[in-house]
């Protein structure tokens, strides 16, 4: 799985950048999650426009509700039009950040940034995850895309829990150098276009 950053400064090899999925309570039909997106490097930035992250669901999930974020589509959610309607019914969702000027009842700690994240800081979003079946499994091919640089991420494997999780996974994304930048750009022009 792709991770495609663009950044503003030199890069550091033994940095990094963490996507953390914090499971704290269960749902009836799925798990209440906070997301982080930590910038373990030391020169480079997250600039504005800022970022965008996007993963496959690995069965049918939704998400029924989020803060400190929002997803771009909601996708097809007419099966639920009888009942409360999710945030997004899309088998690959994309979040992006909320302005600084966000209010109060659409925010969470540590979010609204404008998608900006600096250097050796972090942001999070919360959301309500349904459908999940009979057991929480990770989300599949995360990407993360901003404004030059790319980097490749691990799976999102479970990890010592967080304070006060159910539940943690995380994944590290490692930088490409350009030559594997180029590489990764051409098989994304040969792969299939996904609807």
């Amino acid at each position: 799985m792709f991770v495609y950053l663009e950044a503003c400064f030199g890069f550091n090899g033994d940095d990094n950048i963490e996507i953390v999925w914090d499971i704290t309570s269960y749902t009836t039909d799925g798990y209440e999650a906070t997301v982080s997106i930590k910038n373990n490097e030391l020169y480079r930035s997250i600039p504005e426009p800022g970022w965008e992250l996007g993963w496959l669901w690995f069965e049918e999930e939704i998400i029924w509700s989020i803060v400190g974020a929002k997803t771009t589509k909601q996708g097809d959610c007419s099966v639920f039009e009888d009942t409360d309607v999710p945030q997004c019914c899309l088998n690959n969702p994309t979040i992006v950040d909320l302005p600084v000027a966000t209010r109060d009842d659409l925010r969470v700690p540590n979010c609204c940034k404008g998608g900006v994240i600096s250097a050796k800081s972090s942001t999070s979003f919360q959301m309500i995850v349904g459908r999940v079946g009979t057991e929480a499994i990770p989300p599949q091919s995360l990407t993360l895309i901003a404004p030059a640089s790319e980097y490749e991420c691990d799976s999102l494997t479970e990890t010592t829990k967080s304070p006060n999780s159910e539940m943690t996974w995380k994944t590290i994304c490692t930088h490409l150098d350009a030559n594997q930048q180029n590489q990764n750009r051409s098989n994304i022009t040969k792969s299939p276009t996904q609807d």
